[in-house]
Order: C-alpha cells, then sequence, then structure tokens
C-alpha cells in the first residue's frame, strides 16, 4: 500500500493557520504554554502509537489492547488538533479513530498496514507544520485514507 503525498512545498493557504488562533497565541503566554504542550503530547503519542503498531504486529492472534491503546492516543490528538489549528491532523486522526473503533478484532497484519499509513500521515502533517484548512492535495490523502479504510474494514 502506497499513499501519493504531493512532495511540494504547501502553497500558504494549505498552511495558513487561522488568524484567530496566531494572533493569540503569539501574544498569550498561557496559550503559547498550552501550544506547545499539545505539540509535545503530539510528537510523543504518535512516536508511541508507532511503537504500539509494531508491537501489535508481533503479536495478530492478541493485539486489541495494543490497537486500543493506539486508539487511545490518536483519539487526544484528533481531539486537540482543531483547538490548535490543525484541522487536517483532526481529520486524519478522526478516520484512524473510526477505523480502529470498527474494525475485526484482532487486527490483521493488512490492517496494521492502514494504521501506519495514517500514522505517517499525521507525523507528516505535524513535521511539515500543516494549519489551516486542507488544500487539494491534501484533501486527496485523507481521500486515499478513506479509500484504504473502505478496501481494509474485514480481513482477507
Amino acid at each position: 500500500m502506497t499513499i501519493t503525498t504531493n512532495p511540494a512545498k504547501p502553497t500558504p493557504a494549505e498552511t495558513r493557520a487561522s488568524p484567530a488562533s496566531t494572533a493569540t497565541t503569539a501574544t498569550d503566554p498561557v496559550l503559547e504554554a498550552l501550544f506547545e504542550s499539545f505539540m509535545q503530547m503530539t510528537h510523543d503519542g504518535l512516536a508511541h502509537a508507532t511503537a504500539l503498531t509494531a508491537e501489535a504486529r508481533e503479536n495478530l492472534d492478541d493485539n486489541v489492547d495494543i490497537t486500543n491503546q493506539i486508539f487511545r492516543l490518536v483519539h487526544d490528538i484528533k481531539g486537540q488538533g482543531l483547538t490548535f489549528g490543525y484541522p487536517l491532523l483532526s481529520r486524519i486522526g478522526a478516520s484512524l479513530c473510526d477505523f480502529i473503533r470498527y474494525v475485526t478484532k484482532p487486527v490483521s497484519d493488512e490492517q496494521l498496514g492502514v494504521v501506519s499509513l495514517h500514522l505517517e500521515a499525521l507525523s507528516f502533517v505535524i513535521k511539515n507544520d500543516i494549519k489551516g484548512e486542507p488544500g487539494d492535495s491534501y484533501q486527496r490523502l485523507v481521500s486515499q485514507l478513506d479509500h484504504l479504510v473502505q478496501k481494509t474494514e474485514t480481513p482477507s
């Protein structure tokens, strides 16, 4: 499974934060501290979820608890993404949470591939600081993830 992304630098419209969130965090030390906490939680959560995905692959017969941990980590990231101006992070996180919630358990290796691709997409959003409403190239990414989710909801 491969998801194509546009390696070109995102357009300003694709990375622009909402004016309210930018102005507020730039001038409010409390919100700035909350933002820093969110970024740390997101980096740590994605790293932990990635490690858990590898662990789930090693335990294909009994990985329900592991995938539930991934769900909780991503659910927290998804929930806070909009608050800090990352709607794409929230959208991809929602897709992954829905996938984990409804997929047949235990999760197969193929299904864990879909989990990994979502985690990579979430990391891409943070690494490239993609704020604001996503542009067309990122909408295609979300569409590809949605297609994989639909295609992979039940084991082969």
